[in-house]
């Protein structure tokens, strides 16, 4: 904190005398020690090794773990180009997955994962091919043409499901509307539970067997 406030001082006497901008530059004395000295107070709030002001301006062996190789890092003068550097690396990871989702390569696609490994800096895993029975990516849609003042919402169950009888749930957006132990709304008229044009019921199966049914309300001409 000391430091801190000394290198405050030390900036705020030369804007007294003149200066109008101060940008940093690590061959500067007070603007180094001010941004060393923050940078030592961020570390230690997150349990960080602190630095001194020589290891951030001079230079150090350091590894690369993408380019596998050693170099010389000057740390103050390539914090943004490292920057620049991880986040071109990951977009072109994701850009790639998503080339493959889609070319619907889907046996192409990987999960990639950065690790702390020189010789081996990514790890990547085979993911699951779309399941043609899920509920939330392989819904089916419909449109009903009806009279919510007069339709029952379990005429339209009975409607949509036609004689396969089995336990569905149903929901408009967030609202639970029935489930196998709750049946009460059954003999409402659409209207009465506010379900008219432009709503759309969900109506899921509960052993999972089939995909979920969208049904989009029309009233009739």
């Amino acid at each position: 904190m000391l430091n801190e406030t000394c290198s405050t001082n030390q900036l705020a006497e030369r804007l007294r005398k003149g200066e109008e901008t101060i940008s940093f530059d690590k061959d500067d004395d007070d603007t180094l020690d001010f941004v060393t000295a923050a940078a030592n107070l961020r570390s230690a709030a997150y349990y960080i090794d602190r630095k001194t002001r020589w290891e951030v301006k001079g230079l150090f062996p350091c590894r690369c773990i993408f380019l596998m190789a050693h170099f010389s890092l000057e740390m103050a003068g390539n914090i943004i180009p490292a920057i620049a550097t991880t986040n071109a690396i990951i977009s072109g990871l994701i850009v790639l997955q998503a080339v493959h989702l889609l070319r619907k390569s889907y046996a192409q696609l990987r999960n990639v994962h950065v690790q702390f490994k020189p010789t081996n800096p990514l790890s990547t895993s085979t993911m699951c091919p779309p399941n043609p029975k899920c509920g939330v990516c392989r819904d089916t849609y419909t449109r009903v043409l009806c009279d919510p003042a007069r339709v029952t919402l379990g005429e339209l169950i009975d409607g949509v499901l036609g004689d396969e009888k089995r336990e569905v749930s149903v929901c408009e957006d967030k609202r639970v509307l029935s489930d196998p132990d709750w049946d009460d709304n059954l003999e409402r008229t659409l209207e009465s539970l506010n379900v008219g044009r432009g709503k759309f019921l969900a109506i899921v199966d509960e052993d999972e067997k089939w995909g979920t049914i969208i049904v989009a309300l029309s009233v009739l001409p």
